[in-house]
C-alpha cells in the first residue's frame, strides 16, 4: 500500500477550522497574515513550524491528532504494520509471522523505515527458528539482537519507537546484557510516564523484564518486576496485563496458585488466545512435575536446565506429563 505524498496539511487545517466555526482572523491573531493562511489552506504555500503549531493551538488540537485526521482518520500504513508486529510477536503464530513479514517487505520496497526493517529481520529469524534443530538460528538471532542493542545504547535519548522495539528485543539478549538493557530501558521510559501512549507500556516493560529474568533463572528479580507491574496495572485497568502478571508472579515465586488464578481468569473472560499463549509460556518456564496440590511444590526441583524433553496435557486445572 503506497502512502500519499501530496501535502494536504493546509486543506486539512481549513476543514478542521471551518468545522469549529472559526474565522481566519480568529486563528491568525497577527502571528501570520491572513493571505499566508489562505495560501496555506489551499495547499499553495507552506508555513514555518512554529506558526503551524501556533495555528494548531488555536484549534486546541494536538499534532498527533491533526496527523491522524490528515490521513483520513487512520493510522499510517507503517504504523499499522508496527502495531500488528507488537500484537503478534509473542504469539508463536508462524503463519501470521510469514504474512506480516511479507507485508513489511513489500512496504519497504516503496518506503524505507528502519524500525520496520529490524522487525522484518526479527520475524525472519522467528520463522527460521521453528524448523531449526541445530541451534544455529538461535545464535544468529542473539547476534542480531546484540548488534541492534549495541547500536541503540549509544543514543543519548530513546524515543517511543525505540522503547517499544527494545521491549521486544531484550528477551533474546544474553543474560548480563539483558539486565543492563532492562535498567536503561525502564529509566528512559520513565521520561514518558505521563504520556498517554506509554501508560500501558510501562507495565508491559515490567512484565517483559520479568519474563527475561524467568528465562535466565533469576526468580527474585522476576518477582520484583512483576510486583512493579501489578502496581502500575491498577492505574490503567488492563486485565490482560493483570493476568500475565499473576502468572509471572507464580512462576517467579514458585507458587502455583497464582498461575492457576491467572489462567482461570483468562478462561472466565473468554480470552482463549491469551489463555493459550500464557499456557504455552508456563509450559516453557515451569517444571510440570506437580499435581494440583500446592503443597506438592515443595518436592519440585526448580532448575533452569531440563535435560529431558516432555509433552504435557492441560486438563483445565493443572498439567501432567503424557
Amino acid at each position: 500500500m503506497k502512502q500519499k505524498n501530496n501535502n494536504t496539511f493546509g486543506s486539512t487545517y481549513k476543514h478542521i477550522r471551518q468545522a469549529r466555526k472559526l474565522s481566519q482572523h480568529s486563528v491568525t491573531k497577527e502571528k501570520i497574515s491572513r493571505s499566508s493562511l489562505s495560501k496555506f489552506e489551499h495547499n499553495k504555500q507552506t508555513i514555518y513550524l512554529d506558526n503551524f503549531l501556533s495555528l494548531l493551538d488555536e484549534l486546541e488540537l494536538s499534532f498527533g491528532e491533526f496527523m491522524f485526521i490528515d490521513n483520513n482518520y487512520q493510522l499510517t500504513y507503517a504504523d499499522k504494520l508496527k502495531d500488528k508486529f507488537y500484537q503478534s510477536h509473542f504469539t508463536g503464530n508462524i503463519p501470521k509471522y510469514r504474512e506480516l513479514h511479507k507485508e513489511i517487505k513489500n512496504h519497504l520496497k516503496e518506503s524505507y523505515d528502519w524500525y520496520l526493517e529490524v522487525m522484518q529481520h526479527y520475524l525472519d529469524f522467528l520463522i527460521r527458528l521453528e524448523t531449526d534443530a541445530t541451534g544455529q538460528q538461535a545464535e544468529k538471532l542473539e547476534a542480531f539482537v546484540v548488534e541492534i542493542w549495541e547500536n541503540m545504547k549509544s543514543f543519548e535519548k530513546w524515543f517511543i519507537n525505540d522503547i517499544r522495539l527494545l521491549n521486544v528485543l531484550i528477551y533474546y539478549l544474553p543474560s548480563k546484557t539483558a539486565d543492563q538493557a532492562i535498567q536503561m530501558l525502564i529509566e528512559r521510559a520513565m521520561h514518558y510516564e505521563e504520556a498517554d501512549v506509554l501508560k500501558s507500556m510501562i507495565p508491559s516493560l515490567y512484565l517483559n523484564s520479568s519474563l527475561v529474568y524467568i528465562k535466565n533463572g533469576m526468580y527474585h528479580n522476576a518477582s520484583t518486576y512483576t510486583d512493579k507491574a501489578l502496581e502500575t496495572i491498577q492505574k490503567n485497568h488492563r486485565y490482560d496485563f493483570y493476568i500475565t502478571a499473576l502468572i509471572r508472579k507464580g512462576t517467579s515465586t514458585k507458587e502455583f496458585i497464582w498461575i492457576h488464578k491467572g489462567l482461570q481468569l483468562a478462561l472466565d473472560l473468554n480470552d482463549h488466545q491469551l489463555h493459550e499463549c500464557l499456557n504455552i509460556e508456563v509450559i516453557n518456564n515451569v517444571p510440570m512435575y506437580f499435581t494440583k496440590y500446592p503443597e506438592d511444590l515443595e518436592n519440585i526441583e526448580w532448575s533452569s536446565e531440563n535435560s529431558e524433553e516432555h509433552a504435557y496435557k492441560f486438563n483445565g486445572y493443572y498439567w501432567f506429563p503424557i
